[in-house]
């Protein structure tokens, strides 16, 4: 009986655990790039790192782009800037894993934006006039996402209206210059 007892307690232990990990896993589960996984830590607004650029042709328009290659810069992205200049944005390299379909979110910013999604090296979708929070108060968890239609391996940011602005569409390719 003790024995049946000690068993009880253990798997009954071994069970409540699993629900707390679960519970953690699921709220730190897969996010939205521009927030990071660890809810405790916070990206942070002190001044914007220097990032390496690149020239990207798309049609006859020439972008200067920031690339944001690792996961801290993918996370921080353009939050917190004031905003953007003309014929420059920020490109998302995804090109080192598996393509993959990410969620964006607005989280910091201060400005709207279009994002080109990029598979390979041709548009795929194009989210127009993505618009930035009213507020910085607004819960993450209501601040809506933006994904493409499949899986990409670069996303472009640009100020809003610029694609529609220059005629860019899905279907276009793109050439990155270093």
């Amino acid at each position: 009986m003790k024995l049946i007892l000690s068993l009880f307690i253990i798997l009954g232990s071994t069970v409540l655990m699993s629900s707390a990990c679960a519970r953690t896993f699921d709220s730190n589960q897969h996010s939205p790039i521009g927030q990071t996984v660890d809810q405790s830590e916070k990206i942070s607004e002190q001044t914007n790192p220097q990032l390496p650029t690149v020239q990207i042709q798309i049609a006859d328009q020439t972008i200067t782009a920031e690339v944001a290659s690792t996961q801290k810069q993918k996370e921080r992205g353009l939050s917190y800037r004031k905003s953007l200049e003309p014929n420059s944005g920020m490109l998302f390299d995804f090109s080192n894993q598996p393509k993959f379909i990410p969620s964006f979110w607005m989280k910091g910013m201060n400005f709207d934006l279009d994002l080109i999604w990029i598979e390979d090296q041709t548009i795929i979708d194009i989210s127009h006039q993505v618009t930035a929070p009213s507020s910085n108060q607004i819960p993450n968890n209501q601040l809506p996402t933006y994904s493409p239609s499949k899986a990409v391996n670069f996303v472009l940011e640009v100020p809003s209206g610029w694609a529609q602005q220059h005629n860019i569409d899905v279907g276009q390719t793109i050439e990155i210059k270093n």
